[in-house]
């Protein structure tokens, strides 16, 4: 898995997830995040102490109808972020990701 996690995050522009701890890994390279909710709103996700303030981050992106998600992806992937925002992401990951085992978990497994 670790070897899989290093090869996804150097292959992808945009990571299309639902909410996921895997946005905020993305988020930790600089990577844009869609959220897929096609539900009613957030809901109960926003519940979720790294969850809730990843839906502020620049870079991070809800999308609540299928018609909109692959407009927003392609341009995320057409227009990009830019450096600034990438490292704002990332930034703020680093703060969410602190507070979640898991991830670093995944990390340090990432970097043996």
């Amino acid at each position: 898995p670790a070897l899989w996690y290093q090869v996804l995050f150097r292959s992808i522009s945009v990571l299309v997830t639902a909410f996921s701890t895997m946005a905020i890994e993305a988020a930790l390279h600089g990577i844009p995040v869609v959220l897929v909710n096609y539900g009613d709103g957030v809901g109960d996700y926003a519940k979720w102490e790294h969850i809730r303030p990843m839906l502020k981050w620049p870079g991070v992106e809800v999308v609540s109808r299928p018609d909109d998600l692959v407009p927003t992806v392609r341009r995320l992937v057409n227009v990009g972020l830019p450096q600034r925002t990438r490292d704002e992401l990332a930034t703020l990951a680093q703060g969410v990701a602190r507070t979640d085992n898991r991830i670093w978990m995944r990390i340090a497994a990432g970097l043996l």
